[in-house]
């Protein structure tokens, strides 16, 4: 008797878990924080061999991605997927720093095939002749949900403007 009730209360216990972690918000936090991660450049390792990260942005994108940041105004708009893997390629090659944090999950809000995130991370992005960023941000991503995955459709981001609250 003991034994049945045991494997019961287990068998509760993994679907719980299971319909948790599958869980629509569950699985839009981990896809946003594994974007950052894409986005986090190693640069010990060669251009060419950071140029080839873009492959691993593809999957996060949609077909078109609206883009919202205060620097540099080049960077806003809406912009295709091939436009924003070249423009990550080209990042991989010449930033002397692309580094995200594990950003900092303030809200998830999933409504049927969308999703919006809104996090604080803190980013540091740097080329030789300018830096793009370097602090805290404040970021909001809307993701659209495709046939295999949630797909990235629109990111905003801007300075937190009292990072001493945080």
């Amino acid at each position: 008797m003991k034994k049945r009730v045991l494997i019961s209360v287990v068998s509760i216990i993994v679907v719980l878990s299971a319909a948790w972690w599958f869980s629509p918000e569950q699985v839009i936090k981990r896809r946003s924080i594994s974007f950052f991660e894409v986005l986090t450049i190693d640069l010990s390792k060669p251009p060419t061999t950071r140029a080839l990260a873009v492959y691993s942005l593809h999957p996060y994108l949609a077909p078109e991605v609206e883009v919202s940041t205060p620097t540099p105004e080049e960077a806003n708009g809406t912009f295709a997927r091939e436009e924003l893997e070249s423009a990550f390629s080209s990042i991989c090659q010449h930033a002397l720093q692309c580094r995200f944090s594990e950003p900092v999950i303030e809200h998830v809000k999933v409504e049927g095939k969308r999703a919006r995130v809104e996090l604080i991370l803190k980013a540091k992005v740097e080329f030789p002749e300018m830096r793009i960023a370097d602090g805290p941000f404040r970021v909001k991503l809307d993701w659209l949900r495709g046939e295999k995955d949630w797909l990235l459709e629109q990111a905003a981001g801007e300075p937190v403007k009292n990072a001493a609250n945080r």
